[in-house]
């Protein structure tokens, strides 16, 4: 059973909300993670980045008032967010045969953005681990009571679980807070006097930067000259860029609008606001020259934001910017425990080191030609090693491209043969059901035949004792009634209200039984006939359905996860050992399925159908899978079928577990509140349970109480 992140929201710790924008910048400020709601809107934060909205849009937080709510671990927030975004199931794995493990190390490497689920038929618990551009965090509820584990703990149990658990995608979307007023006026003010000029200028305009720290030299320039007039007259060029810009993009390769010279604590503290993911990759030159630029700058950098604090009270630009919610690169995001995770602008990348060196290489002075004869020669070769080199990665994308398409036309192929297969299976197993039961009756007859002649002495003793029966033939010839003794008195209908309780309702309800043969003096292999049937597994289990089973579901609180076959049981009327169920066909020529038991209302409509496998061994693949595609026959026939159980007084072997969780799981069946519940439809179906007979009692084992 799923459980609901966003459920458990109002369980959080809480706070007022009262600020509206402003508050949420603050919540930002703090690294916050949880939730904050506000009339039917909740936002969700995780480590200060507003990552969805449910219900609602952000205007709805502005002035407004609420309550925030604390998340125990930031895997909440964000799990919440893709349950209610993720319907789409990209596999589902069987924990026996793929390990969580390895499926996490693939996603982790793979930079996967959704959540793994590992809830389905697991006793223990719900399970999930939640990713982030490959970046992991685990939560676990455990037991009935959900309590909560997070971190190694969850994963670890989660590893160690049996069961299958699925994995689903989800697209994550941060929201960009709103800035206050007062940032909002001074962002806008078109005072001559605070418009940045010079060096103030390529502060704040990533792409003036490039032009005035990478601008081609000037050949004739003296080798003399110092520094600082060399970035005199760099200030003094008129500040339309337009020439320089034209001159880079034709002697250097394209850099996609990236910022070649900006350092990586500007990256981190000034997101810019154009460019490509690219850009934020790039590393900072390590020449003298551009090291003494970029200290220059971060000075006059410091003193713009000390103006701008004391002008707007301490709401500075750079403060603001700094609240701007990353993007959902992986290599510019945040990480499970706080940080921004943008070591990947340190990572050497070929064409990128290529590109620069030659950039780099061509904006020599001439004198180092003079200096260092050939140089420029070894430059040219270099960059058009870089060309060759990018020009051999798209060849290579091109092939990764079309090996796709022809993988995934082979998947769909054999997509497509799998199906055809487990049709074939599906139809061979039919057979093999009917082929069996033919065989059993065949033996039957055969028995009855070989049977010694009985004297006359003997025949008339027996027309004196009634008909002597064997186990199948008593069986199949006997019904079972559920009777009250005064329908005023305690009922199953009454206890299903919660209005009495068991024992009430059992000093007026009674089992009774008709046959189509006479009882009084039947004997079933020398045995009593009453003696007989209230010892076999038949007779036990109907007991047992109408005796504890409701109780067992209402006092469990699993009354709505087992709501149809709940309601079922007080509806009970009659129940058909060895029963059929009519499920095609028309009167003439009827096609039937055949069960152990079939428990019917008063109108003759099955409820419930059972098979029972009363051996020592343990019930197969086989047999639960001739149950399942019986029963969903019959839900198909009749609507108001509510379960199907198997009851087996061995084991059921871990295949055959498996068929019953593929038969309950898949597509949005798991966000279905219903417990092991076979969908036939929107709304219909049945539930399928497995149940353990031992020592004379019954436990059902699928789904767990």
């Amino acid at each position: 059973m799923t459980t609901r992140a966003a459920e458990q929201v109002d369980e959080w710790e809480s706070r007022p909300f009262t600020d509206g924008y402003e508050q949420l910048r603050t919540l930002a400020d703090q690294s916050f993670s949880g939730a904050v709601t506000t009339g039917r809107a909740t936002l969700y934060m995780i480590e200060g980045t507003a990552v969805d909205i449910l219900d609602g849009t952000i205007t709805d937080f502005e002035d407004a008032t609420g309550t925030v709510h604390k998340a125990p671990t930031p895997a909440l927030p964000l799990l919440a967010v893709m349950q209610e975004r993720g319907d789409e199931v990209r596999a589902k794995y069987y924990s026996e045969e793929t390990a969580l493990q390895e499926v996490d190390r693939k996603l982790s490497e793979g930079g996967f953005t959704g959540h793994v689920e590992l809830s389905e038929n697991v006793l223990s618990g719900d399970y999930y681990v939640v990713y982030q551009a490959g970046k992991s965090m685990s939560v676990a509820f455990l037991g009935e009571s959900g309590q909560l584990a997070n971190g190694d703990e969850a994963f670890e149990r989660a590893d160690d679980e049996v069961g299958i658990y699925e994995v689903r995608p989800v697209d994550i979307d941060p929201i960009e807070l709103p800035d206050p007023p007062a940032a909002e006026t001074n962002s806008t003010s078109g005072d001559d006097e605070d418009r940045p000029t010079g060096d103030e200028s390529a502060e704040t305009d990533p792409s003036r930067a490039d032009d005035t720290d990478s601008g081609a030299s000037d050949p004739s320039q003296d080798d003399d000259e110092s520094e600082t007039d060399d970035r005199t007259r760099r200030d003094e060029r008129p500040r339309d860029t337009g020439d320089s810009s034209s001159s880079e993009a034709t002697d250097d390769p394209p850099s996609s609008g990236t910022v070649e010279s900006a350092s990586s604590s500007e990256a981190i503290d000034d997101p810019p606001s154009s460019g490509t993911p690219e850009g934020r990759d790039r590393t900072v030159s390590a020449e003298p020259r551009q090291e003494t630029k970029q200290t220059t700058r971060e000075r006059r950098h410091e003193d713009d934001s000390a103006r701008r604090e004391e002008a707007t009270g301490g709401a500075t630009s750079t403060a603001l910017e700094r609240r701007t919610i990353p993007s959902v690169d992986p290599d510019r995001t945040w990480t499970p425990d706080g940080e921004t995770a943008d070591d990947s602008r340190h990572e050497q990348h070929p064409e990128t080191d290529a590109a620069r060196q030659a950039t780099s290489a061509r904006r020599q002075p001439d004198r180092q030609h003079a200096e260092h004869g050939g140089q420029p020669d070894r430059q040219r070769a270099a960059s058009s090693d870089a060309g060759a080199e990018i020009a051999d990665l798209e060849a290579r994308i091109e092939e990764l491209e079309a090996s796709r398409s022809e993988l995934r036309t082979e998947r769909d192929e054999l997509q497509a043969e799998l199906k055809q297969v487990r049709q074939e299976r599906d139809d061979l197993q039919e057979e093999v059901q009917r082929l069996r039961t033919e065989v059993a009756d065949l033996e039957d007859r055969l028995e009855a035949a070989d049977e010694p002649a009985a004297d006359d002495s003997q025949l008339s003793q027996s027309s004196t004792m009634g008909p002597s029966l064997t186990p199948r033939e008593a069986i199949a010839g006997t019904n079972l009634f559920v009777r009250y003794g005064s329908r005023s008195d305690a009922t199953l209908s009454s206890a299903h209200d919660g209005e009495v309780d068991a024992a009430a309702v059992d000093a007026n309800l009674s089992l009774e039984h008709h046959t189509e043969f006479d009882d009084s003096e039947a004997t079933v292999e020398g045995e009593p006939f009453e003696s007989f049937l209230q010892e076999t597994i038949h007779y036990r289990f109907v007991e047992w359905l109408v005796h504890e089973l409701l109780y067992e579901i209402r006092d469990t609180g699993h009354r709505k996860a087992l709501e149809d076959l709940y309601d079922a049981i007080p509806k009970i009327d009659r129940v058909q050992l060895a029963g059929t169920v009519t499920v095609d066909g028309d009167e003439a020529t009827p096609q039937e399925e055949s069960f152990d038991v079939v428990v019917r209302d008063r109108m003759g409509n099955p409820l419930v159908v059972t098979n029972l496998d009363d051996s020592r061994t343990a019930t197969t693949e086989e047999m639960m899978t001739g149950l399942v595609t019986a029963a969903t026959r019959a839900g198909e026939a009749h609507e108001r079928l509510a379960g199907a159980v198997f009851v087996t007084s061995s084991f059921f072997e871990p295949d055959a577990l498996k068929t019953a969780a593929e038969a309950t799981g898949g597509g949005i069946l798991s966000r279905d509140k219903r417990e092991s519940f076979v969908r036939l439809s929107r709304k219909g179906g049945f539930h399928l349970c497995l149940v353990e007979s031992r020592d004379g009692g019954f436990h059902l084992s699928v789904p767990e109480l």
